[in-house]
């Protein structure tokens, strides 16, 4: 089945493209010989990053909640953290069984909507299985104070279908690279590792705090944990073996649970099946250490999603409140005018405020092979730049009432354009601008002068103006 294809535009001045308790199934039973054991089929088929074209983007208003979402395809896509260049997630999608006779996977079986709040930052997708008769639909928002994504679902029968919802099996699907890093062996670039925790909750981590950019040296160890208000069995695996819950599935429709995958393409799968009222709340919590990641999962649980989700909302409902209104000619675009500013906003690190990447993407490629040049496995991101005055691309310093600061920038990834101070005081934009078309060592002018072209040893390139 073709997949949806909807697509939010965001729009900054022109126009900015981002944009069953009782009667519930019981936790499918799992074979005796996978229970306990470690994952077969390390490191697991090769690790890619999702797609670019993002639906929707959002994280909190604040700057203590070092998270930042994004949905591609109609499922959650890159998640990064603790910055806005280290991203942590492939997709995090569900898959649906009967145990019996299908299973359908969210991004391979369904088609779907997208629609997102008056703030752009708070987004929802509905997912439909028309041959099943049923749709998920989901919204995405940050806990604004935690590092944790947050997703919550309702199961529902499409109108007239007749689905028997409590007949289905909910199960999530995470696709990690974590810390930027996600295969192991020699077909892939760094490597993951997944345990289930005491708790029951399935982690993903990566220690590897090694970069090749000059001057990133802020890299720190990360933990992911998969948290939900139904959680039950879960396991660790190795992507497209048959410790992938998904290849479970897909050939058995029951989950044979693991509870360790070292070193590879690691995926977590767990049973989530919803009780009455068909609602599960997913907690992707983060942290420096398994138990980090476990708590800022599970204590955002803790709290009821609507109460977090306003809090949430008027985060950003009080951060416009606070920017210069548009003109009253142009109050027909009032609406464009507040996305466009959240979602640069959005787009600003939070542990280097000034640094800004102009879209919360990874170019869609394979994690090149260990040992490779840089070249070959480089992740580069379009730079936007703070600057004195005025509205305009690079720009969110003139849609404040009052902000003094001056920009910092940085790169995308672990092959990362390096942070760099801002200019000298008393220089202005132009000699700025003037001083940066110099070409720096290292670097060749583009033959059409639009910038310059990365190094041939791969060392860090510029963006093309």
């Amino acid at each position: 089945m073709v997949r949806g294809r909807g697509l939010i535009t965001l729009v900054a001045g022109a126009t900015l493209v981002a944009g069953l308790a009782a009667a519930a199934p019981a936790a499918t039973a799992a074979p005796a010989a996978g229970t306990g054991a470690t994952a077969p089929g390390a490191p697991g088929a090769p690790s890619y990053f999702d797609l670019a074209r993002k639906d929707c983007l959002g994280t909190a208003a604040n700057p203590g909640s070092k998270v930042w979402y994004t949905v591609a395809g109609g499922v959650l896509s890159d998640v990064y953290e603790p910055t806005i260049d280290n991203t942590d997630v492939s997709t995090l999608q569900y898959v649906v069984t009967d145990g019996a006779t299908f299973t359908d996977l969210q991004a391979r079986d369904m088609t779907y909507t997208v629609a997102a709040d008056p703030t752009g930052m708070a987004c929802t997708v509905t997912s439909t299985d028309t041959q099943h008769g049923f749709r998920l639909v989901t919204t995405y928002i940050t806990d604004p104070a935690s590092d944790t994504v947050l997703m919550n679902t309702r199961l529902q029968a499409r109108p007239g279908s007749g689905a028997n919802l409590a007949r289905l099996h909910l199960y999530a699907r995470l696709d990690a690279h974590v810390n930027g890093n996600g295969g192991g062996g020699s077909a892939n670039a760094g490597a993951n590792s997944g345990v289930v925790d005491p708790s029951g909750v399935p982690v993903v981590f990566s220690t590897n705090t090694v970069t090749n950019a000059a001057n990133r040296d802020y890299a720190v160890p990360t933990y992911m944990a998969l948290a939900g208000t139904s959680g039950q069995a879960a396991s660790v695996g190795y992507a497209g073996t048959a410790s992938d819950g998904l290849t479970q599935l897909d050939t058995a429709h029951t989950l044979t649970p693991y509870t360790s995958a070292p070193d590879g393409h690691v995926v977590a799968t767990e049973s989530v099946t919803p009780g009455r009222g068909h609602e599960v709340t997913l907690a992707l919590g983060f942290g420096r250490t398994q138990a980090q990641s476990v708590s800022a999962a599970e204590g955002s649980l803790h709290r009821p999603f609507g109460q977090t989700a306003a809090s949430y909302r008027h985060g950003w409902a009080s951060y416009d409140a606070g920017l210069r209104p548009p003109p009253a000619r142009e109050a027909s675009l009032a609406g464009r005018y507040y996305l466009s500013a959240n979602v640069l906003k959005a787009s600003e690190d939070k542990t280097f405020p000034g640094a800004i990447v102009a879209s919360l993407r990874v170019p869609s490629q394979p994690l090149g092979p260990v040992g490779a040049r840089r070249g070959d496995r480089r992740r580069q991101a379009v730079l936007l730049r703070l600057v004195p005055g005025g509205v305009r691309p690079g720009s969110v310093r003139g849609l404040h009432r009052a902000d003094g600061r001056r920009g910092r920038r940085h790169g995308q990834g672990r092959d990362a354009v390096p942070v760099r101070p801002p200019a000298a005081p008393g220089r202005g934009d132009a000699a700025q601008l003037a001083a940066e078309r110099q070409v720096r060592p290292g670097h060749r002018r583009h033959p059409a002068g639009r910038g310059r072209l990365p190094h041939p040893d791969g060392l860090p390139g510029r963006a093309r103006r």
